[in-house]
C-alpha cells in the first residue's frame, strides 16, 4: 500500500503516577507483535500506517521512540533503565505502558547477600566530628518526631522483631497511667502526631498541674466545641457572589422495590441511577410544582433483566445529591453548583495473594452483585456495584493501568481499560482482579489496619518538617530511610509520615507521594484521617492531580482553614477555575505573603493569574512586583512571569506591551504558559482584526500538538471549532468538538460541544443549506456525525433528504446503503410502509441489483396490499426477473396488468428476446396521443422506428407498408427520417443487413426505465405514470 493511502494513526501521551502511557487510536482493529526485552523493544503491526509521534519530553520512563518502518508500521522503543513495557488492546486502541520492571526480581536468581559489617560501638563525645554530626542528626530527627508507639494498632498475631546486634534497642513504649488520656481527642478526633509526642515530653508537667488544670480543661472543651461548630457553620454560610452557595433546582423522586440496593453517579451531564432489581417506575420531579429541570430519562434493563438503570439528562452545572433513601423511595436533590466539600468515601486497598496476583479490595458489607452496563455517550462498558442504603461509595476517581474507579455518589463504579477484568462481591465487600496473573498495580504485601494521628501544630509545619537546610538534604534523607528498617507498627507509620513531610517540605512532591502511598498500603485506615488527607492533598496539587487534591483538601472542619484554602486556591487556579480560586485565595490572603519556599513562587504566580483574570489588577500587580524582585527565578518561572505581566498590561490598557510580553512567553522554556500566551495572542489578533482567520487556524493547529490535557487545550479546541464553523469548514469544526467530547467528557463544555455538533449538523442538512455541500462531502459528514442528531425523527428526516440527493447524482449504491437500515428498523417495529419498500427496490433496480430488490420486496410477503400497491409490487418483481433474464417469470408477473407501465415492460422483454412479432404488437400501445397536426415527439419517432424494425425483422411486409403510409410524412421531419426510409422500403439483398445494423444501433430498448426514474425522489402524492 502506498504511504499516502495508509491509515493515519493518532498517538497520545500521558504521564501517570506509576507509569507512562502511549495510546494509539487506530481506525480499525490491527494485530501487533512485541519483541525484545527491557529496555529495548520493537513493536510490529500488521497494517501500514502514518504516525504523528507525540512530544516525549515529559515522559521520563520512555527514553526514545522511533518509526522503523511504515509499510507495515514498526516502532522502535527504548525505555529508561529499570523500566519494562507492556502492550494491551482497548477496543480499537493499542495501549503502551512503561513502568518499573518488577519481573527481574522474580525471574533472576537472588544475588549473594553482602557481608554484614561488624557492629560499630556507639560514638562518644570525644570521637571524630563526623560521628558527632551523625549522632546529632539522629537526635534532631528523633526530636522532630518523638513517636509514641501505639501498641493497640500493632499486628497482634506477629511477634516483635528481634533486635539486631548492631542496632540500638527500640524505645520503651510509654504506657498511659491509670486515669490518663488515651490516643483519642475531644469528639473522638484522633490526636495528631505532634500532640502524641508532646504528651511524652510533658508527662511530668501535667502531673504537677493536674488539679489546677481541671476547670480549664472543661473551658477548653467548650471552646473547642464552639470553634468546631463555627467551622462547620462556615461551610454552609452564603459565599461571596463569585462562588454562590449551591441552589436546589430539582428533586428527583424514584419509587423502588423494597430492599433495593442502588448506585448513583454522574458522567458528563448524565446522572445514572442503577438498581439491583427490576423496576418499571420512572423518576418524577418533586420540586414543589416548579417546571421540570431535568430530562429526558432513559430506562434500561441490565443484568439480563435482573436490574434497572436510569440515565437522566441534567443541565449544565447541575449536581445531584442523595436526600433520602428508604425501603420504597429514593430522593435526590439537584443543585445548580457543585458542593465544595466532598465526602470521604470507601477506601480502596491492594492485596497480593500468592495464588491470584494483585487485586483491589473494597470493604463494605452491603454490596449487591455487580452489574455491567453500556454508556452510549462514551461508548464503553462499566461495572456498577449497587449498595444498600447504609453503605457508602467510592467517591474518589482512582486510576490504574488496567482500570479506574469513577467518583460515585453511592455504590461503586469501575471502568475497565482491558478485557477479562473480574469483579466479585461477597458479605465483606468487593474484589476486583484479572485472572490468572492479577492486576497490573503497584501493590504491597502485609496490609495492616491503622488509625493515624498526623501533622503538627500548624497544618503544614514546614519549619519542623524540613529538619535541616538543603545542604544536609541527602544525608538526612538517607538517615530517615535507614530508620524505617528498625521499626514496625505505628512507629513505622510515624517514620513514613516524617519522611513524606521531609521530602514535601523540601519541594519533592512526587517522592513524598510515594511514601504516602506506602503508608496507605501498609496502614489502610490512614485514608480516613483528615490530617493525612490534607497532607496528601497538598502533595497532589504539586503533582497537578488537581481533582483528587481538592477532594483530599475538602475535609470537614478544615476545608476553609486559611492554610488549606491556600492549597485549594492553587488547585483551582491550575485547573483554570479562577472564580473558585479567587474565593479560596481570599480566605488565605494573610498567609500568602509570608509563605515559605519552595512553594511561595508557584502559589504566588497562581494567585496573581487568578487576580488578573477575575478583574483584580491591584492584587495581581502586587504579586508580580514581588516576583520580579526575586533573583532566584528559574527560566520556566520567568516565562510564566512574562505571561502574567502581559495580562497585567492588557488590563491597564497597553495591548502592544501585552503582545510583546506574550511573544516572549511563547519563546520561553515554560511549555504550559507558552501555550497559554500563544492562545491569547491568537485571540487578541482576531479581536483587533490584525490576524486573518486562516492564520489563526494555522497557529492554533500547531498549538494543538504543543500542549494537551487541561483547560488550555479545552479553550483552544473550542476556539478552533468556532473558527472552522465560521469559515464553512464543518468537518474540521465537528472533529474539534468531538475531541472535547471524547477527552473532556466530564467538562460542562463537552455537553455544549455535543449540542453544537447537533445544531450545526441539522442546519447543514436543512433545505436552506444542503445545496452548499457536494453529495460526496454530505455523505462523509453523515456517516461520521449522524449520531449527534437530536432525535430519531430528525435523523430519519436527514437520512431521507440525503437519499434524495444521492439518487439525483446516480449514487444508487450509497443511497440504498442508507435506506436499508430505515426499512429494517421499521420492519422490526412492525411499522413498515409499502412505499418505502417499493422505493428501495426501485433504487436497487436502478443500481442493477435485482437480487437485493427481490429480497426487499419479500418483506411485504405477509402485508396486506391495496390493488394499486399489488400492481406496483408485480411491476418491480417483473423488472427484477427481466434484469436477470427470466423472461417467462416476468411475463407471468405482468399477466394481470394492462396499464402503460406493464406494456412498456412487456415491450422491453419481447424486444430483448427478439420476439419481433409480439414486440410489434406492444409498441403501438406505448405511443400515446399524437398531436392533431400529425407531428411526432422524439420519443414517439423512436417508437415508430422500433415498430418498423420489428415488422421488418418479423417479415411482416403488410404492416410495414401500413406503417410507412401512416407515419412516412411525419417521420420525414424527424432526425430518424433516413433510417425509417431505409427500413420501410422493400429490402434488396444486403439491405436486410442494414436493418439489423439499425436494430443493433438502437440497442436494448428500456422504455420501462422512465418509470424507475420516479424512485429517484420521494413522491409527493403519486408518481407520474404510476399503475392504476
Amino acid at each position: 500500500m502506498p504511504l499516502f493511502a495508509a491509515e493515519s494513526v493518532v498517538m497520545r501521551a500521558g504521564v501517570h503516577e506509576n507509569y507512562d502511557r502511549l495510546v494509539m487510536d487506530w481506525e480499525g482493529t490491527t494485530d501487533y507483535k512485541l519483541t525484545g526485552r527491557a529496555p529495548n523493544y520493537e513493536l510490529s503491526f500488521s497494517s501500514d500506517a502514518k504516525v504523528n509521534l507525540p512530544d516525549m519530553g515529559r515522559l521520563k520512563r520512555f527514553k526514545s521512540l522511533g518509526i522503523k518502518s511504515s509499510e507495515p508500521l514498526v516502532l522502535s522503543i527504548q525505555l529508561s533503565e529499570g523500566q519494562a513495557l507492556s502492550v494491551s488492546r482497548l477496543g480499537k486502541r493499542v495501549v503502551l505502558d512503561a513502568e518499573k520492571d518488577t519481573r527481574k526480581k522474580s525471574e533472576e536468581p537472588p544475588p549473594e547477600p553482602e557481608p554484614v559489617a561488624a557492629p560499630v560501638p556507639e560514638p562518644k563525645k570525644t570521637e571524630a566530628p563526623v560521628n558527632d554530626e551523625l549522632a546529632g542528626l539522629k537526635n534532631k530527627i528523633d526530636e522532630a518526631l518523638k513517636v509514641a508507639p501505639w501498641s493497640e494498632n500493632q499486628d497482634a498475631g506477629a511477634p516483635a522483631p528481634a533486635a539486631k546486634a548492631d542496632a540500638p534497642p527500640p524505645a520503651e513504649a510509654a504506657k498511659p497511667e491509670a486515669g490518663g488520656q488515651s490516643n483519642v481527642g475531644p469528639g473522638g478526633r484522633p490526636l495528631t502526631l505532634a500532640e502524641m509526642l508532646e504528651r511524652r515530653k510533658a508527662d511530668e508537667e501535667k502531673k504537677k498541674l493536674e488539679a489546677e488544670a481541671a476547670p480549664k480543661t472543661e473551658a477548653a472543651k467548650a471552646e473547642a466545641a464552639a470553634e468546631e461548630e463555627a467551622l462547620n457553620a462556615e461551610q454552609f454560610l452564603p459565599l461571596p457572589n463569585e462562588l454562590p452557595e449551591p441552589t436546589a433546582v430539582a428533586k428527583i423522586k424514584l419509587k423502588v422495590p423494597p430492599g433495593v440496593k442502588f448506585a448513583a453517579f454522574m458522567r458528563g451531564q448524565k446522572f445514572w441511577v442503577v438498581l439491583d432489581q427490576a423496576n418499571t417506575e420512572d423518576p418524577t420531579d418533586e420540586n414543589d410544582g416548579e417546571p421540570t429541570k431535568f430530562g429526558p430519562v432513559t430506562r434500561y434493563q441490565v443484568g439480563q433483566g435482573t436490574g434497572t438503570a436510569y440515565r437522566i439528562q441534567l443541565q449544565e452545572n447541575q449536581f445531584p445529591s442523595i436526600t433520602k433513601s428508604d425501603k420504597e423511595e429514593l430522593l435526590f436533590t439537584v443543585f445548580q453548583q457543585a458542593p465544595l466539600v466532598m465526602p470521604v468515601g470507601l477506601p480502596v486497598s491492594v492485596e497480593n495473594p500468592p495464588d491470584s496476583g494483585a487485586q483491589l479490595i473494597i470493604k463494605d458489607a452491603g454490596l449487591a452483585m455487580p452489574l455491567r452496563i453500556s454508556d452510549p455517550d462514551i461508548g464503553d462498558e462499566l461495572f456498577v456495584i449497587p449498595a444498600g442504603a447504609e453503605s457508602g461509595a467510592v467517591t474518589e476517581g482512582y486510576r490504574w493501568p488496567q482500570l479506574e474507579t469513577l467518583p460515585a455518589i453511592h455504590g461503586i463504579v469501575i471502568s475497565p481499560m482491558v478485557d477479562n477484568i473480574l469483579v466479585l462481591t461477597n458479605k465483606t465487600g468487593a474484589t476486583i482482579s484479572r485472572p490468572p496473573k492479577g492486576l497490573l498495580l503497584s501493590g504491597a504485601k502485609g496490609l495492616e489496619k491503622y488509625r493515624s494521628n498526623a501533622v503538627g501544630t500548624n497544618i503544614y509545619d514546614f519549619a519542623r518538617w524540613r529538619i535541616n537546610d538543603s545542604k544536609q538534604f541527602r544525608r538526612t534523607k538517607a538517615q530517615l530511610e535507614s530508620s524505617l528498617t528498625q521499626v514496625r507498627g505505628s512507629e513505622r507509620l510515624g517514620r513514613l509520615m516524617q519522611l513524606a513531610e521531609f521530602l514535601f517540605a523540601h519541594g519533592y512532591g512526587h517522592e513524598a507521594n510515594g511514601w504516602l502511598r506506602m503508608a496507605a498500603i501498609e496502614f489502610p485506615n490512614v485514608l480516613t484521617v483528615p490530617e493525612y488527607l490534607l497532607l496528601r492533598g497538598a502533595v497532589r496539587v504539586t503533582m497537578y492531580d488537581l481533582f483528587s487534591a481538592d477532594r483530599d483538601l475538602s475535609q470537614p472542619g478544615y476545608a476553609f482553614e486559611p492554610e488549606v484554602a491556600l492549597w485549594r486556591g492553587w488547585a483551582a487556579a491550575e485547573y483554570g477555575d479562577f472564580t473558585r480560586a479567587r474565593y479560596f485565595f481570599a480566605l488565605a490572603s494573610n498567609l500568602l505573603h509570608d509563605y515559605p519556599d519552595p512553594y511561595f513562587k508557584r502559589i504566588a504566580m497562581a494567585a496573581s493569574e487568578t487576580a488578573l483574570l477575575t478583574g483584580d489588577a491591584v492584587a495581581g500587580g502586587a504579586l508580580i512586583d514581588r516576583m520580579m524582585k526575586r533573583k532566584d527565578l528559574e527560566p520556566a518561572e520567568k516565562g510564566q512571569l512574562f505571561y502574567l505581566r502581559g495580562l497585567y498590561a492588557r488590563m491597564n490598557g497597553n495591548p502592544e506591551e501585552a503582545i510583546s510580553l506574550w511573544e516572549r512567553a511563547v519563546k520561553s522554556k515554560n511549555a504550559m504558559y507558552a501555550a497559554k500566551a500563544e492562545l491569547l495572542l491568537v485571540q487578541e489578533g482576531l479581536k483587533t482584526n490584525t490576524m486573518t482567520t486562516e492564520r489563526a487556524m494555522e497557529r492554533l493547529e500547531r498549538l494543538r500538538f504543543t500542549w494537551r490535557g487541561d483547560r488550555t487545550e479545552l479553550a483552544l479546541l473550542s476556539t478552533l471549532a468556532d473558527l472552522y464553523m465560521e469559515n464553512q469548514k464543518p468537518r474540521q469544526a465537528f472533529e474539534n468538538w468531538q475531541t472535547i467530547i471524547r477527552y473532556f467528557a466530564h467538562e460542562p463544555l463537552a455537553e455544549s460541544s455535543r449540542q453544537n455538533i447537533s445544531k450545526n449538523f441539522v442546519s447543514l442538512f436543512s433545505e436552506e443549506h444542503q445545496k452548499d455541500l457536494q453529495p460526496i462531502e454530505a455523505l462523509a459528514l453523515y456517516r461520521d456525525f449522524i449520531g449527534y442528531s437530536p432525535t430519531q425523527e430528525t435523523q430519519e428526516e436527514i437520512t431521507r433528504q440525503l437519499i434524495d440527493r444521492l439518487t439525483t447524482v446516480e449514487m444508487y449504491g450509497e443511497a440504498a446503503d442508507l435506506f436499508m437500515p430505515l426499512v429494517q428498523v421499521k420492519n422490526e417495529n412492525q411499522t413498515l410502509a409499502a412505499d418505502d419498500v417499493f422505493r428501495l427496490a426501485g433504487i436497487y433496480l436502478l443500481d442493477n441489483q435485482p437480487v437485493k430488490a427481490r429480497d426487499v420486496l419479500a418483506l411485504l410477503a405477509r402485508t396486506s396490499l391495496s390493488p394499486e400497491q399489488e400492481a406496483e409490487h408485480r411491476l418491480l418483481a417483473a423488472r427484477a426477473d427481466y434484469v436477470e433474464g427470466k423472461f417467462d417469470d416476468a411475463i407471468q408477473n405482468l399477466m394481470p396488468l394492462s396499464d402503460i407501465n406493464a406494456q412498456r415492460l412487456r415491450g422491453d422483454i419481447y424486444w430483448r428476446e427478439q420476439n419481433w412479432s409480439e414486440a410489434a404488437k406492444v409498441l403501438p400501445l406505448l405511443m400515446g396521443e399524437i398531436s392533431p397536426d400529425g407531428k411526432l415527439t422524439p420519443e414517439q419517432a423512436k417508437l415508430v422506428l422500433q415498430q418498423a424494425v420489428a415488422f421488418s425483422l418479423a417479415g411482416d411486409a403488410e404492416n410495414l407498408d401500413a406503417l410507412r403510409e401512416r407515419f412516412g410524412t411525419a417521420m420525414d421531419d424527424s432526425e430518424m427520417a433516413a433510417s425509417f426510409r431505409l427500413i420501410t422500403r422493400p429490402p434488396k439483398g444486403s439491405e436486410v443487413q442494414s436493418v439489423k445494423s439499425i436494430q443493433s444501433r438502437l440497442g436494448e430498448v428500456d422504455s420501462f426505465s422512465a418509470f424507475l426514474q420516479n424512485y429517484r425522489k420521494v413522491p409527493e402524492e403519486k408518481k407520474p405514470d404510476q399503475p392504476q
